[in-house]
């Protein structure tokens, strides 16, 4: 019985290990008890409503802050759902790009071509109402953005507001390309250049320069400027 109980705890603390990647939580918890202790004590006992997901990216990044060092930095979730989405080139999504103004509205500031937002007809400027009869007007735009890419069906049902005018427009979801590689025709002194800007290299961005490429060479270059 000795030796099965001896197994067991064994047995369990090599699980605890495997699933915490290696890590020695009671020496963490031994350097951070004093943290630990303060955020407890403030997220649970201050005369006031606080943010807990708040407290802890604040704490992180004075951590980041603290190392000194630029090129040192942390990304939550969504931001590395999104690095990868730009070095994929690709994601699921209606292909515009969104902000909040100045009075907290979700509007398309650009309607990327050949996506179904440019099919649907989303226009610059274009309000945010409503998504599939949800109310968005007092949601951020990361909230749209998450909806949008991985929570809405195939088929998406919007509700803008252009000038004085709402308009109900129905988007189709779609694999959109991230348009990472941009080319522009400068002429001087008679003579044109042709200038490529590559963003990132992400998987489609040799694709995407040769197009724009191609387009350069019809306007009869005689050099090329490539910033990347």
């Amino acid at each position: 019985n000795l030796l099965n109980i001896l197994f067991g705890i064994f047995l369990c603390l090599t699980i605890l290990f495997i699933l915490s990647g290696g890590r020695n939580y009671l020496k963490l918890y031994k350097e951070l008890h004093e943290f630990i202790d303060v955020y407890d004590t403030i997220s649970n006992e201050y005369n006031g409503k606080v943010d807990k997901t708040d407290l802890i990216q604040t704490a992180i990044d004075s951590v980041i802050n603290e190392v000194g060092d630029v090129y040192t930095t942390y990304s939550n979730a969504d931001e590395t759902q999104t690095f990868f989405e730009n070095l994929e080139g690709t994601y699921e999504g209606i292909g515009c790009l969104i902000s909040m103004n100045e009075n907290g509205s979700i509007y398309i500031v650009e309607v990327f071509e050949g996506t179904p937002a440019e099919e649907a007809k989303l226009a610059v400027g274009d309000i945010v109402l409503e998504i599939d009869g949800i109310d968005y007007t007092n949601k951020t735009s990361d909230e749209m953005a998450k909806y949008v890419k991985e929570e809405a069906k195939d088929e998406i049902f919007m509700k803008i507001k252009r000038g004085e005018q709402q308009i109900a427009v129905t988007i189709v979801r779609d694999t959109v390309e991230v348009s990472n590689v941009s080319g522009e025709l400068i002429e001087k002194d008679d003579i044109k250049i042709g200038y490529i800007d590559i963003a990132v290299f992400a998987a489609t961005s040799s694709v995407q320069f040769k197009n724009e490429l191609k387009k350069l060479e019809k306007e009869g270059i005689k050099g090329l400027i490539i910033d990347v």
